[in-house]
């Protein structure tokens, strides 16, 4: 008489839940909402996380900055169609940049307490002109500007416009931190005068280096506008110089208007 070999009876296991939305989870993460099961809520966690999204060369900030200065038109429209797992939001990107103005602020206020205050007042301009009246503008005059065959929504052109702008602040943001970086060099191995010049904005940031930045803006913008739309060189460069005059013209009554109102803290004039 053949017999059947046992079976072990197995004890059943406990079913984690997500801590977020009570959906069953079988691995390190949930199927339903993807939060991490394992959630230890120690301070370093933070810290790590934070350090990892500067750090990590794939992460999705420096995939993200990447795109947005070398390919800005396929970031754009990677968002636009929904490509978005590897992409920070168009929000998002603009905040990055701001904390970055924010942290290179900080920093030229500690170790160069004698400078102008030249980073915090071009750090205000991006914050309110830039991206603020930029955007603004930009979502409201670019379907104007478009032919019927590549008209966008609303949507498309204000996450246009926000990616724009934290190109703008963070090649505003660059050039701040290559001056600071250079006056505080010579200042500690060099002549004390030299790093004077270098931190005056005046003697360096005018004359050399604003316009540097203007041509790469403009290119960027060119560029930006012509893989996104879809437009010709010429027909890019056409709405880019549109966009800038009603830009500058919008972020000169933003500045009335403010100094009318008494808040005049919010805009530096340009």
């Amino acid at each position: 008489m053949s017999t059947l070999p046992e079976i072990a009876e197995v004890a059943p296991t406990s079913t984690l839940l997500c801590r977020n939305c009570a959906h069953p989870v079988t691995g390190r993460y949930c199927g339903e909402c993807g939060q991490t099961v394992v959630q230890r809520d120690r301070v370093l966690d933070l810290v790590i996380e934070w350090l990892m999204a500067f750090a990590r060369p794939d992460g999705i900030l420096w995939s993200t900055l990447g795109l947005l200065l070398l390919n800005p038109g396929r970031l754009t429209r990677d968002w636009w169609e929904g490509r978005r797992t590897l992409r920070m939001s168009p929000v998002r990107t603009v905040f990055a940049v701001v904390v970055f103005g924010s942290i290179l602020t900080l920093a030229q206020s500690l170790a160069w307490p004698r400078s102008d205050g030249v980073i915090g007042s071009i750090l205000q301009l991006f914050v309110f002109q830039t991206a603020v009246v930029g955007t603004a503008v930009t979502a409201l005059i670019m379907p104007l500007l478009l032919p019927s065959r590549l008209k966008r929504t609303f949507y498309q052109h204000v996450a246009f416009a926000l990616y724009e702008s934290a190109f703008l602040g963070l090649a505003a943001c660059s050039v701040l931190a290559f001056i600071v970086v250079s006056g505080l060099s010579v200042q500690y191995v060099g002549d004390f005068a030299v790093a004077r010049l270098l931190m005056n904005p005046t003697m360096s940031l005018a004359p050399l280096v604003l316009p540097v930045l203007f041509i790469a803006i403009v290119v960027h913008g060119v560029a930006h506008v012509r893989f996104a739309y879809g437009l010709s060189w010429f027909g890019s460069a056409a709405r880019v110089i549109a966009l800038g005059v009603v830009m500058f013209i919008g972020s000169m009554l933003a500045y009335v208007i403010l100094q009318v109102t008494g808040i005049t803290y919010f805009l530096v004039p340009i």
